[in-house]
């Protein structure tokens, strides 16, 4: 579980992108003129702003943060809200550039904005910044849950911030600030010196971690392919880097909770009955058999020969395994059938996620 951090005491939030505190109170606000789509010092509300008038400007409004190195300074900026309200849960998701976790965000993004069993658990889901919604929905949730398009690998581009939301939790009695970081696999094991925006320093940000497992990478003979499995190379970087910078002496645990998700899981579940018994299951707001899911999975990847994508869970303080399908079905020529089409069990794993950090009550798993 997360608890508070002295830096709330001195009112500061550690900067996800580049690794600096900011005072956030102290940080300078900004808003973008919509007519020079320019930035400039954000307004104080007026006398005659209504206060829903005020709460919307707040919406597009961001902070920023200024990096000096080698006498060169570079700025970027945070959603306006993200220090409010203690500190926030940042999530990577690692895994290849193929792996299924443009996917698999969207499709959990989707369901995390709809899905009426959140009420159920105490929870209100709702934007945190409009130009990072406004911008996710329209690439990726719109395109992909709604037109049933594929969507493109994972870019290699500078980090920034992949989605962000203000998570209301009636468990915790208070209001989280969740930011998603999905990066290629392949720039977690690049490492350009003088550039730390396209390296792995974002990792030292993080609180929580979802691996996302191939199973055409994984698990080619259970799909009838032979193929020799080296496990994925993001995640040895990620770990590697995790012990470098939060690792703790005396325990050979790192104190970051993580899921591991096997993705495109309907591509198992037409060969192995185990896998469809789980993807066909109506119980992702019942986290109580999160562990009985969690060591069928893990069983399923060690007999299967896909142990070299399992160290991670050995290395982690707090896991659950999951297997879950973004889509349910395979794309034909960049779009996904209609028929079959929808996500299975994306948001079990999120759900996961929170009960280990506090938004939601730990007891729900059931360990």
């Amino acid at each position: 579980m997360i608890l508070p951090s002295p830096s709330r005491m001195l009112g500061r939030v550690m900067c996800p992108i580049c690794l600096q505190w900011v005072h956030w109170s102290k940080a300078q606000r900004v808003e973008l003129d919509v007519e020079t789509q320019q930035r400039r010092p954000f307004r104080a509300r007026g006398s005659d702003e209504t206060r829903e008038a005020f709460a919307e400007r707040r919406l597009g409004a961001q902070r920023a943060c200024t990096l000096m190195r080698d006498g060169v300074a570079t700025t970027h900026y945070l959603p306006d809200r993200y220090g409010d309200y203690g500190d926030p849960i940042v999530i990577g998701l690692v895994g290849h550039r193929a792996a299924g976790k443009t996917l698999l965000l969207a499709a959990m993004v989707e369901a995390l904005r709809s899905s009426l069993e959140l009420a159920d658990l105490g929870l209100r889901v709702e934007r945190l910044d409009e130009a990072i919604e406004h911008n996710y929905m329209t690439r990726y949730v719109e395109p992909f849950c709604h037109r049933r398009e594929q969507l493109p690998l994972t870019q290699i581009s500078p980090i920034a911030f992949s989605y962000v939301a203000k998570v209301y939790s009636a468990h915790a009695k208070r209001d989280f600030a969740v930011a998603f970081f999905d990066v290629a696999g392949e720039q977690l094991r690049r490492r350009r010196s003088g550039d730390r925006f396209l390296d792995t320093s974002f990792l030292s940000a993080v609180n929580a971690l979802v691996f996302v497992v191939d199973p055409e990478k994984a698990l080619p003979t259970v799909l009838g392919e032979p193929a020799t499995v080296y496990g994925d190379p993001a995640f040895n970087a990620v770990m590697d880097r995790l012990v470098e910078v939060r690792g703790e002496s005396g325990t050979q645990f790192l104190p970051i909770p993580a899921a591991m998700v096997v993705a495109k899981s309907d591509l198992l579940a037409a060969r192995r009955p185990e896998v469809e018994r789980w993807l066909s299951r109506e119980d992702t707001g019942n986290l109580y058999t999160v562990a009985e899911e969690s060591e069928e999975v893990y069983e399923f990847l060690a007999t299967n020969g896909a142990e070299r994508f399992l160290p991670p869970v050995n290395r982690v303080s707090d896991v659950s395994l999951h297997f879950a399908s973004a889509a349910g079905v395979a794309p034909v020529d960049g779009h996904f059938p209609a028929e079959g089409f929808g996500p299975r069990r994306v948001l079990r794993p999120l759900l996961s996620l929170f009960a280990m950090t506090g938004v939601l009550d730990r007891s729900l798993l059931g360990n």
